[in-house]
């Protein structure tokens, strides 16, 4: 059964500043189907997209971590799409614990 991330502007505050370093002025929620996104706006006024997978998405990470070197891989070769930006560590996923549930993070 899929369940929906219910994740706080706080709480996403907290994750992003803890996993990428990212010192924030702004955050807002958009829309999201079963997921959960946040725009996320830092000092110099580069957007983010902060995404908070879903429980049941979040447990194949192989097929996360294939998407999001396809994008890089596209965005490499010259087509416009989104990238993952690494955590302080160099991942391009996280998988977080919260609330009980585990969630893949990326921004």
């Amino acid at each position: 059964m899929e369940r929906r991330p219910t994740l706080t502007p706080q709480q996403a505050t907290e994750l992003t500043v803890q996993l990428y370093g990212v010192t924030m002025t702004e955050i807002s929620t958009l829309p999201s189907y079963i997921d959960q996104n946040f725009l996320i706006v830092d000092t110099e006024g580069t957007k983010y997209v902060l995404k908070i997978m879903n429980s049941e998405g979040s447990k194949n990470a192989t097929k996360l971590e294939v998407q999001t070197f396809a994008l890089s891989f596209l965005r490499q070769h010259g087509v416009p799409a989104q990238t993952a930006l690494p955590t302080t560590t160099g991942k391009l996923l996280s998988m977080e614990e919260i609330d009980a549930f585990t969630d893949n993070i990326g921004l």
